[in-house]
């Protein structure tokens, strides 16, 4: 996935973005002062927080760990209220994006995609000066040793390739909707893609799946501080490209 460019990264600190997460989301916005760094260009100011900001002409990043894990509908519901309690009025971005312990096995996908692209659609319509960007859901390593011993014993394994099938099964809905539009992070393909550009597809149950590459994972969840580079330039390429479009 291309990263930014010094002009993108330039264009994206010029901007007012709120950005709803979890832990993978952290560990973006943790790499947010390295990307910069590298590019010698000062990085937007960061804000951990929940409430709408004062007037300002500085460009920042605000954002906030929301709602709780395993609960996706929670998530965006959080989301919308927090749009809507002034923080909409204030922001030039915003993206939601959920977690990969959102979506396991035998989860109902149809219904939170329904649920993300009708609240994404309806604060477009609300607030249409704000550029709403789409994100697919991160996923975890191919399953370990470990973790095929405790499945041929009946334990369960939350990293097993099942789940990255039921993820993949969302992500392609997000695609489809989001692909053409150039509000669509996809964080994703960004994970299961080698160094050398390489996305290998894997199969379970006669589905395909992706999931992360172990170089760009700290563990089977996280991004190392790699992938975290990775995955904010290339979030940050996205923000400037949509803003950039909706200001046209």
């Amino acid at each position: 996935m291309p990263t930014a460019t010094g002009s993108q990264l330039e264009r994206a600190a010029s901007l007012k973005i709120f950005f709803a997460h979890q832990s993978v989301g952290r560990n973006m916005i943790e790499a947010v002062p390295a990307v910069y760094a590298a590019a010698g260009i000062q990085p937007p100011e960061i804000i951990a927080s929940d409430q709408a900001q004062l007037a300002s002409s500085h460009g920042y990043i605000q954002h906030v760990l929301v709602g709780r894990n395993g609960d996706p509908l929670g998530k965006i519901n959080e989301f919308d209220r927090l749009i809507r309690s002034g923080i909409g009025s204030q922001v030039d971005v915003a993206a939601l994006k959920l977690c990969y312990v959102d979506f396991r096995s035998g989860d109902d996908t149809e219904r939170v995609f329904e649920a993300y692209s009708n609240t994404l659609a309806a604060l477009q319509r609300d607030f249409p000066s704000v550029t709403f960007l789409a994100i697919t859901v991160p996923l975890t390593t191919e399953q370990g040793i470990l973790g095929r011993t405790k499945e041929r014993l009946g334990l369960g394994d939350p990293y097993g390739p099942q789940h990255n099938v039921t993820r993949e099964t969302f992500n392609a809905k997000i695609r489809a909707e989001y692909a053409d539009t150039g509000r669509l992070f996809d964080i994703a393909a960004m994970q299961s893609t080698s160094s050398d550009g390489i996305r290998l597809v894997r199969t379970f149950a006669g589905a395909e799946y992706f999931s992360m590459e172990e170089a760009s994972a700290k563990d089977p969840g996280h991004l190392n501080s790699t992938g975290s580079a990775l995955a904010t330039s290339a979030f940050l390429r996205t923000i400037a490209g949509a803003a950039a479009a909706s200001a046209q």
